[in-house]
């Protein structure tokens, strides 16, 4: 481990560290054609939160998605039915789902 002076003292170099990179990007898959996407959390409550008010989102859209939960992983998909791609509403709610899960990574206590 290596450390360095910093304003507040010593930084150190560590795995230990609670700041977590995550590098999630969004997928585009055929047949049909959908956005994907799999978020990742350290903690359940963080994943409760992500799916409740994921779903607060989605029911205002009015829009149908699938919604995967496997352990701490959050599968996501949307796409616009009927048309079997992907339009701008399904753009809408990505950018909204990742805003969420930026906002659950700050829950700390019991939900």
């Amino acid at each position: 481990m290596r450390s360095r002076s910093g304003p507040l003292g010593p930084l150190r170099e560590a795995s230990d560290l609670p700041v977590k990179i995550r590098k999630d990007t969004w997928q585009h898959l055929e047949n049909p054609r959908r956005l994907a996407k799999i978020y990742n959390f350290d903690d359940k409550n963080q994943q409760r939160y992500f799916v409740s008010e994921l779903m607060k989102a989605v029911n205002i859209q009015d829009h149908a998605i699938k919604i995967v939960i496997d352990s701490f992983d959050v599968q996501f998909e949307t796409y616009t039915d009927g048309i079997n791609d992907v339009t701008q509403v399904d753009l809408d709610i990505a950018r909204r789902c990742d805003e969420i899960f930026q906002d659950a990574l700050y829950i700390l206590e019991p939900m």
